[in-house]
């Protein structure tokens, strides 16, 4: 997120005013402070604001009617309230009307208003750079001109490329995340290839549909709160229900947009039709016990029984919030012995003799 963002701050109160101001400019904001709703209001239709933060208590306007005049002029800004316990329902009800988070008086704690706040111009960012990449895809689909050139399968690429970035910047521990986990569906791929059971099917163009769908396996973390995605502790039975969801959004997401594709162009490859069935069944293990379908053996699609073992070894061997990164000989033991058991048994034998190939990714792509 930009250092310099822009946040109009508003309360009635001089000196939690220049309190709060102190703060936000100390951590490298640009903020334009207002002790009235209407001057505040008068300004963000002059400028537009990264983020709005307000008291919810004021006089003349309270923080309720405040933000429905706020999203008359941009309905997408960050309304950040500030309240005291006994304005608690009132500010429920500005969330319900569009605000974004409220933080109780009196602030304990900078880094909390500092976090709060920057985490919600990054997902406005986030969410900008989300419509400008869908934009692209629908332009895609508009102007395909029923060709399959190179020039109309590298836009594709390009789409994929630019979700998969999006959904990467939540999590920064994660890094190069994306790259190695197509890399090691490939190398595990190209091994797959020459064994009896898949010979024949994982063909090279196969392969490199499989690597370029892969990088779209965590599309649905979109919609998953950061405090639960980057929870430092274990999560909770309900949060884990929350991080369980992403597999079935991030897979209604690229079937919507194979729908729409297909409803143009039906005898036109596009690259999402893997990026969906690895999207929703990566999560689902050998034996039956993965979410969200249940599924089992070879009900699970080919390319979800790949990600899924590149998917376990890199987060083994990445730091975590949660976890020190494993050796690699570690992580390529607890893989071994999860054959049969989460993952396909033949997949795990071959995959025991291109772990040096693994290594060598993790090592070249940190």
């Amino acid at each position: 997120m930009p250092t310099n963002a822009d946040i109009i701050l508003v309360d009635d109160d001089e000196q939690i005013l220049r309190l709060t101001e102190e703060m936000l400019t100390d951590s490298g904001f640009s903020v334009r402070a207002f002790n009235s709703p209407l001057t505040a209001l008068a300004s963000l239709k002059a400028s537009p604001a990264s983020a709005v933060i307000s008291d919810i208590d004021m006089p003349g306007q309270n923080g309720i009617a405040f933000a429905d005049e706020i999203r008359k002029v941009d309905d997408s800004v960050p309304i950040i309230f500030l309240t005291g316990m006994t304005s608690y329902e009132y500010a429920k009800e500005a969330i319900r009307l569009g605000a974004t988070e409220f933080i109780e008086k009196p602030l304990k704690n900078v880094y909390t208003l500092v976090e709060i706040v920057r985490t919600a111009v990054r997902k406005r960012e986030e969410r900008r750079s989300l419509e400008s990449v869908q934009s692209l895809y629908r332009a895609l689909v508009q102007t395909g001109g029923g060709k399959q050139t190179d020039a109309f399968y590298d836009l594709q690429e390009f789409t994929i490329r630019g979700w998969a970035k999006l959904i990467e910047q939540k999590d920064t521990e994660t890094g190069n995340h994306m790259v190695r986990i197509a890399q090691y569906s490939g190398i595990l791929a190209d091994a797959l290839s020459v064994h009896p059971a898949f010979a024949g099917y994982l063909t090279k163009e196969y392969i490199q549909d499989l690597k370029l769908g892969s990088i779209l396996h965590d599309i649905g973390k979109a919609s998953v709160p950061d405090a639960i995605l980057m929870k430092p502790g274990k999560l909770t039975p309900d949060e884990f229900t929350v991080i369980k969801q992403h597999v079935s959004t991030g897979g209604e997401f690229l079937d919507s947009c194979l729908l729409e594709w297909h409803e143009k162009y039906p005898d036109m490859k596009c690259y999402f039709n893997l990026g969906a069935q690895i999207a929703k069944f990566h999560h689902e293990r050998w034996d039956g016990t993965g979410y969200t379908a249940g599924l089992s053996r070879s009900e699970i699609p080919l390319s979800a029984r790949i990600v899924a073992i590149a998917d376990v070894y890199d987060a083994l061997t990445s730091i975590r919030p949660y976890k020190k990164a494993w050796p690699h000989d570690e992580a390529v033991a607890e893989i071994q012995r999860s054959r049969g058991t989460h993952f396909d048994p033949t997949m795990i034998d071959v995959f025991s003799t291109v772990t040096d190939r693994f290594a060598a990714v993790r090592a070249n792509y940190p």
